[in-house]
């Protein structure tokens, strides 16, 4: 589901898709579908390492 593009938005989403994804690559992979133009990436991939419990901040 595309949603537009803002903080609050991102962030509730990213909890949910916490929450549903079992791994890193899930958690990417499903705000990826969700915000696909929001060119974040390296900051994506930190965030979903360090709320999966693969890299500590």
């Amino acid at each position: 589901m595309l949603k537009p593009l803002s903080t609050q938005n991102y962030l509730q989403t990213f909890q949910q898709a916490k929450m549903e994804s079992d791994t890193e690559q899930m958690l990417i992979n499903n705000m990826e579908t969700a915000f696909p133009n929001a060119q974040l990436a390296i900051a994506l991939q930190i965030d979903a390492k360090v709320h999966k419990g693969e890299m500590e901040w």
